[in-house]
């Protein structure tokens, strides 16, 4: 292990190598003049070179050596921001404090390397002011290292601590903070699909076909949407992508292979930038390639970061996959069946499993589905949340299938909107006995306007209860669901029932799931026992008046029928108290 186990770009540096049996080994270095990924030095003496790098930071700006003591804070090491503070926690108990001299409004990036540089310690540190207040501290926000940031509450002196969180020391207890302003940075990728593996996290194209992955973006500290900008692709090879949303951190892209591309592969540098030039902001690819793998407990054991992103021209598959683009939007608390197509070649059948990798923020959809050996389509289920981001959307698919091995190719990136709901439904509960009718009052709003009548049906009725399904067109306000009960309809409040809402353009169903309401359904009341008839006096002739038109019924309100069945129940008991 070096100590100091990081150092500033382009100095040169003495480098003290600690563990050895024969006593330290001590080290000049001619340190990079610029970044570079995994940098580590080795050890080397008369008798050879190390086998393996000692992970060493590379930082631009400068350095500064704890001084013993300083386990006090009046003995405390000064230094001057921005710069990296290093030192030993060389014995148990052991703290190190520092100074420093800081501004009102600066932010600051602290971040501890300890455990990352191979070092024994668990390092927990906190910042103070003068009079000795803690202000913001950290133990374990990058595994067993640390990191905080620090926005300076007013211009003064601080202090910063650094210890063991066990209280352990040692000689090989080094740790290194870094105190940086905050600045921008951007780092795109590719998500894992598996714990542990490289599946899918390179790119490679069959010619004349298609491969779709997805990118991810990490911004720090900015916002905004993003542009990709990737280098030298081999040859024949373009991709296809949209800018990546503000609000989003990953984006579908799509890579397409000519049908006369060179069979080759590049480790390319794979960029992104702010969409508006004046920001200045670019980043690369980065990605963790997994060596080896410990067992029990699946623990990662060994690997390396690599910058360059592994991307190739394989030969050509024998099927390709196509979106077939819906003339129709997906609506907000809607669903669709969206239409996937394989072209296959002559004698190639084998079933190919088909998944969305990307879904536009509030889609859901099924994990994947299969197009069945020898069949060349299916339908990929979809449903919008009522949150679902409007707005016109990229879209790919990717389909895997046996081909001596599994092979991969996607669809074209395809357009699929995400739309707002042409109605809207408020509707009334409803109530009634068991065996009677009743009526379900539906209020429409006509968002958008639609041509022809729209189907329309209650979904969600219990057991043996009907209601007949009607048309709307764009100037109804009011649909009136005549709903039938059965005398075995089961009785209580049943809640979840919706309108379906079928609306058709361009020869293709919008459906729309909308409203929402309850149907209670009550037991009979019991009927009043009627007293022993008398019998009666003949009344006298008298003559008749003219009988009155007969009234059109009128339709209660909820509140209206609630009042008439508590007046029912009021007689029934009142009859039942006579007999």
């Amino acid at each position: 292990m070096p100590d100091p186990a990081g150092g500033k770009l382009g100095e040169e540096t003495e480098v003290r190598f600690l563990g050895d049996p024969a006593g330290d080994l001590v080290q000049k270095i001619k340190l990079p003049g610029a970044p570079v990924l995994n940098f580590g030095l080795f050890a080397a003496d008369a008798g050879g070179i190390a086998p393996s790098e000692n992970p060493f930071r590379l930082f631009e700006h400068g350095n500064v050596l704890e001084k013993e003591p300083n386990n006090a804070v009046a003995q405390a090491t000064s230094a001057q921001l921005p710069l990296a503070f290093n030192g030993i926690i060389d014995a148990p108990s052991d703290v190190d404090f520092f100074k420093f001299a800081a501004k009102k409004g600066e932010v600051y990036e602290v971040e501890c390397y300890g455990r990352r540089i191979r070092s024994a310690i668990d390092p927990v540190m906190t910042v103070y002011n003068a009079a000795g207040a803690g202000i913001v501290g950290n133990d374990d926000s990058r595994g067993p290292d640390s990191y905080f940031r620090f926005s300076v509450p007013a211009d003064g002196e601080y202090l910063l601590s650094v210890t063991d969180h066990l209280g352990r020391g040692g000689k090989d207890f080094v740790y290194r903070v870094e105190f940086t302003p905050v600045r921008t940075s951007l780092t795109l990728g590719i998500p894992r699909v598996e714990r542990y593996g490289q599946y899918r996290q390179t790119i490679y194209v069959p010619r004349g076909n298609r491969f779709g992955a997805l990118i991810s973006a990490s911004r720090n500290n900015f916002g905004g949407e993003l542009v990709l900008e990737p280098k030298d692709l081999p040859k024949g090879l373009k991709i296809v992508a949209e800018p990546m949303a503000a609000n989003l951190g990953t984006m579908p892209v799509v890579f397409e292979a000519a049908p006369d591309a060179p069979i080759a592969g590049k480790i390319i540098d794979f960029t992104a930038r702010h969409i508006d030039p004046k920001q200045n902001i670019s980043g690369g690819f980065e990605n963790r390639a997994d060596f080896v793998i410990a067992e029990p407990g699946q623990s990662l054991y060994s690997w390396c970061d690599v910058n360059r992103l592994a991307i190739a021209v394989v030969d050509e598959l024998p099927f390709h996959l196509d979106i077939v683009e819906p003339k129709v939007p997906l609506v907000q608390n809607g669903s669709m069946q969206l239409k996937i197509v394989a072209r296959r070649k002559a004698g190639f059948d084998a079933p190919i499993n088909v998944q969305l990798p990307f879904l536009p923020p509030g889609v859901g959809g099924a994990s994947s589905v299969d197009i069945p050996k020898g069949q060349n389509e299916v339908l990929y289920p979809l449903s919008a949340s009522s949150g679902a981001e409007v707005k016109k959307w990229k879209i790919f698919a990717l389909g895997t299938a046996d081909v001596g091995g599994a092979a991969w190719v996607s669809s074209q990136l395809a357009a699929f909107e995400v739309a707002a709901p042409f109605v809207q439904f408020a509707m009334q509960r409803a109530a009634t006995e068991q065996g009677k009718p009743t009526d379900l009052v539906c209020n429409v709003t006509v968002a958008q306007p639609f041509e022809g009548p729209a189907k329309v049906q209650l979904v969600g009725l219990p057991p043996k209860v009907t209601a007949p399904e009607m048309l709307l067109t764009k100037d109804k306000k009011e649909l009136v669901f005549k709903v039938v009960t059965a005398p075995a309809s089961p009785a209580g409040n049943h809640k979840n029932i919706f309108c379906q809402v079928v609306v058709t353009a361009n020869g293709e169903p919008i459906l729309h799931n909308v409203g929402g309401t309850e149907l209670r359904i009550d037991q009979p009341l019991p009927q009043p026992v009627a007293p022993a008839a008398q019998p009666a006096a003949q009344p006298k002739p008298v003559a008749q008046a003219p009988q009155p038109a007969p009234v059109a019924e009128k339709r209660l309100t909820r509140l209206e029928k609630l009042r008439l069945e508590a007046k029912q129940r009021e007689q029934a008991a009142a009859g039942a108290a006579a007999k």
